[in-house]
């Protein structure tokens, strides 16, 4: 990691990783006025924030035709010169600006989804003691990554009421049923959950949003298209999650995995869940099992690197399965 004198950390009390990475840079602009917006110095990925400091390549500063656009004021009174892209219609941010897509503007009825001129010192960029060039991101631009419907089954031995709290570092973009600052439900052993908020009957408890620092998994499969169902459901199988856990998952999965010939599908167990997003419940279960697929869409076969053992959960005595996945 890298300490910043001028990132204005925002620490808060709490021990995590995105007040180490989230801050109101001290920095004067050009014009003499002060930097008020909060700044990530993580790049984004994934279901929450691949690195602790984003290191760019001289390459990629050189393509971005950098200008200065102000200075930031270290508290150990150092200054550094603080750049800009003179334009973000370049081929590295073609992602970058995706806070609404055009699908997503239908469906909420939104005319204009955003793009780069709607916002203003979007990524910054500095030179470290030793040469690297550093990226910053304005909290404003929201990731077109997401940890993807992960939802939560509970399978206690007896009737059981239980407060269910989950905490993604990012925050959410969607809960069913509506979280209110934890769940409190009454779970069934065959897997209904009543929710006592709406008095509904919930299958699982659903949610989405971004969790904490993450990395793609170093072990995964290449798979071709027209094969990715049955894999996911064979895979899933030897994990011990049951039928109806499976045909969530490929329901939810199946139809976001069409449109390339090939996919590299990795999965992440309960330990890195344990860090994305940290899950707590009112009543200590027997066991839980969480897991996150990463897929990516390939062109061509490339060489895979498999895991020679998968996690399993364990179906005895009060027992939590989640599972989820990186929505891009």
């Amino acid at each position: 990691d890298l300490d910043i004198p001028f990132f204005g950390y925002e620490y808060d009390g709490r021990d995590d990783r995105l007040s180490l990475i989230s801050g109101t840079p001290n920095i004067t602009w050009s014009n003499g006025s002060k930097n008020n917006k909060t700044y990530l110095k993580a790049s984004l990925g994934g279901c929450g924030y691949r690195d602790t400091t984003h290191v760019v390549s001289e390459d990629v500063t050189l393509s971005l035709l950098l200008n200065q656009v102000g200075v930031g004021n270290g508290e150990d009174g150092s200054q550094t010169q603080i750049f800009e892209p003179s334009t973000y219609n370049n081929e590295y941010f073609k992602n970058a600006f995706n806070i609404v897509t055009f699908d997503d503007a239908l469906e909420q009825n939104i005319e204009d989804p955003k793009d780069y001129s709607d916002f203003v010192h979007s990524y910054l960029y500095f030179q470290d003691k030793a040469g690297r060039w550093i990226e910053f991101i304005s909290n404003e631009m929201v990731p077109p990554v997401e940890c993807g419907k992960p939802v939560i089954y509970l399978y206690p031995e007896s009737e059981t009421d239980v407060s269910v709290w989950v905490s993604p570092l990012g925050g959410f973009s969607f809960t069913e049923p509506e979280f209110n600052g934890g769940w409190n439900v009454t779970a069934f052993p065959d897997g209904n959950i009543i929710n006592k908020g709406d008095g509904l009957t919930y299958p699982y408890l659903f949610w989405e949003g971004r969790g904490a620092q993450y990395e793609q998994p170093t072990q995964n499969w290449v798979v071709e298209q027209d094969k990715v169902e049955t894999f996911l459901r064979d895979t899933l199988f030897n994990m011990n999650l049951n039928t109806q856990e499976a045909n969530d998952f490929v329901e939810f999965w199946l139809p976001r995995m069409q449109d390339a010939p090939f996919y590299r599908i990795g999965f992440h167990g309960t330990q890195v869940m344990d860090i994305i997003a940290p899950l707590e419940l009112s009543v200590t279960p027997d066991h839980v099992f969480r897991v996150l697929m990463d897929y990516e869409s390939l062109e061509t076969k490339e060489p895979e690197n498999p895991p020679i053992h998968l996690p399993k959960a364990n179906r005895d005595g009060f027992e939590v399965i989640e599972w989820g996945g990186v929505l891009r």
